[in-house]
């Protein structure tokens, strides 16, 4: 079955979006993933379960940041704090 009959559309149409056109519209990606067997993801070049933005960073997060930052000295009398302020036997 040709791709023009699958989504409902002249095969004129269907020929301009694969030839000259570099964008098509977007209520006709659904239609030409089902009928390529793919997922949107895949049809766009998009992979949606990768590494998200999940907004700013926490204090917390931005002074370990820094910390990593200072000589390696530095870096242990931190660790040793905090190892004492938590109680932590992970050293």
């Amino acid at each position: 079955m040709k791709l023009a009959e699958m989504i409902g559309k002249p095969q004129r149409t269907v020929s301009d979006y694969e030839r000259a056109a570099e964008t098509f519209p977007a209520a006709l990606a659904a239609p030409i993933a089902r009928a390529l067997g793919v997922s949107l993801e895949e049809l766009l070049g998009v992979d949606l379960k990768g590494p998200r933005r999940r907004g700013p960073k926490s204090k917390i997060e931005r002074q370990f940041e820094r910390v990593q930052k200072l000589p390696k000295q530095r870096q242990k009398f931190i660790g040793k704090l905090l190892d004492e302020l938590l109680g932590d036997d992970l050293a």
